[in-house]
């Protein structure tokens, strides 16, 4: 302990005695103080979200051209039409087709030119076997003195011109064959067609449109399952437990309660907001889309009568971990209390242990308190 607070410690007593303060002693800190009451209050905490799909898919066409035509939604007794956003498509069904002439002229073009190179190769590999056989057939004869050097020569160069020519027309050939795939991967990616069952969430495009690649151009989500995602406070975070049942209340839906399920809790807090989001699942459901706003109801459902403070009444522990609140005695200094925090009502808190109704808190200026400073009350 400060000795000099042990000297003034007395003088202080004596000028309280004498109704003034001790000479340049400052005066004691004003706050505002309120009695704590208890209150009814929801045993379930409820935190509110905005329903998403649990997938969603951007689409884009993996090459340029114009678009062709726009997938068509048939339905018994009535006549087709182009597909529009909130219809409902099945995996492979085709959203949107660009302009395939050209395209088909492409390949056309690319099939014949690897044809033609494909027999020249076959040519030229007859040609070098030929060439192959007499050069083997020189060498022979030349090793018997039965043919001249310059016959030797001519052998082994129009061996080495046929292998050249077979290497040429072979790369020429593997050119024309990479071409003709690619035409055939191009003519492919013209058509654009959902990968999974869902709903149209975006369509940006319309026929005579000119697209560029790889520029979403559809959306579709999957509505089979929803997700909500909200933010909790550190203290009841380590309550919300993996794969645990939430109720969920949906306003588009009143008087309607829906079961959902613990799928993500995350390990660290959001730098900004000081919570922990976690992520329900929930099946969807008539009635149920993306953006709709959601309620989960985190606990018991009823309600209890618990102590109810301001916020600005409850500040973090100096001295560890969890939080106080600075209570008043009766000599006018305040002596510091932990508390459990059950939950949080916007700007109030809800406290689980270490307070009772009837105790006077300081609920302005508490941050700036000392356990056993001396406090001036101010309306």
């Amino acid at each position: 302990m400060n000795s000099s607070r042990l000297v003034l410690a007395p003088v202080f007593v004596l000028a309280a005695a004498c109704g003034k303060p001790p000479p340049g002693a400052a005066p004691p800190r004003a706050v505002r103080v309120s009695t704590v009451t208890s209150r009814p209050v929801a045993q379930a905490a409820r935190y509110s979200g905005v329903l998403e799909p649990r997938t969603q898919l951007d689409l884009a066409f993996r090459v340029a051209g114009r678009v062709a035509s726009v997938g068509q939604l048939t339905r018994p007794g009535a006549p087709p039409r182009p597909l529009q956003e909130g219809d409902e498509v099945k995996a492979g069904d085709v959203l949107a087709t660009l302009d395939l002439d050209d395209l088909r002229s492409s390949r056309s073009a690319a099939a014949a030119g690897a044809a033609s190179t494909a027999a020249q190769v076959q040519t030229a590999r007859t040609a070098y076997a030929q060439a192959e056989r007499e050069l083997t057939r020189a060498r022979k004869l030349f090793a018997n003195a039965d043919l001249a050097q310059a016959e030797l020569d001519r052998a082994e160069a129009a061996f080495a011109s046929a292998g050249s020519s077979l290497a040429s027309i072979e790369a020429q050939h593997q050119s024309r064959r990479d071409q003709l795939a690619l035409s055939q991967s191009t003519l492919a990616n013209a058509t654009l067609r959902s990968p999974i069952d869902g709903v149209i969430a975006r369509k940006a495009i319309d026929p005579g449109e000119l697209v560029a690649p790889n520029v979403p151009v559809f959306s579709v989500v999957d509505v089979a399952e929803l997700k909500v995602v909200f933010g909790v406070p550190d203290t009841r975070v380590n309550r919300v437990a993996l794969g645990e049942p939430v109720t969920v209340v949906v306003e588009a839906l009143p008087g309607r309660r829906l079961s959902a399920t613990v799928s993500k809790v995350a390990p660290t807090a959001d730098p900004a907001l000081r919570t922990y989001a976690v992520e329900l699942t929930l099946p969807g459901t008539d009635g149920l889309r993306p953006g709709m706003t959601a309620t989960a109801l985190l606990g018991d459902e009823g309600r209890r009568d618990a102590p109810v403070l301001p916020l600005s009444a409850v500040v973090r522990n100096p001295d560890g971990a969890g939080y106080v609140v600075f209570a008043l005695r009766e000599d006018s200094t305040v002596e510091q209390l932990p508390i459990e925090v059950a939950d949080l009502l916007e700007n109030d808190v809800v406290v689980a242990s270490g307070l009772e109704a009837g105790q006077r808190v300081v609920v302005a200026g508490a941050q700036f308190l000392r356990a056993g400073e001396a406090v001036g009350v101010v309306p």
